[in-house]
């Protein structure tokens, strides 16, 4: 019993450890090349499909449209996503069966 309390409070030190670690860290240059190639396909994608979630999502192999907002947020395009909203350019397209 002692065993399992020694090793419960040591993985309750290093969660600790882990959380109290600053969150941003310099990103490496290869971690900033990704993102960007990411970010140029992702925009193309939505620019040729015209804002339709669900095409965009189909061409890039995401489970759905969801997803690919999960992406526009990750990758710094909100600004560009609200804009196309205020413009009514954004379509979910059809929901699949």
């Amino acid at each position: 019993m002692a065993k399992a309390t020694a090793a419960k409070g040591t993985a309750t030190k290093r969660g600790a450890k882990a959380a109290a670690e600053p969150a941003s860290r310099a990103k490496s240059a290869l971690t900033e090349i990704g993102e960007e190639a990411m970010r140029r396909a992702l925009r193309k994608s939505l620019k040729s499909h015209r804002w339709q979630l669900v095409k965009v999502a189909e061409e890039l192999r995401l489970s759905g449209s969801a997803n690919v907002i999960r992406a526009i947020r990750q990758l710094g395009l909100s600004d560009e996503y609200a804009a196309a909203r205020l413009r009514g350019d954004v379509k979910s397209g059809p929901r699949p069966a």
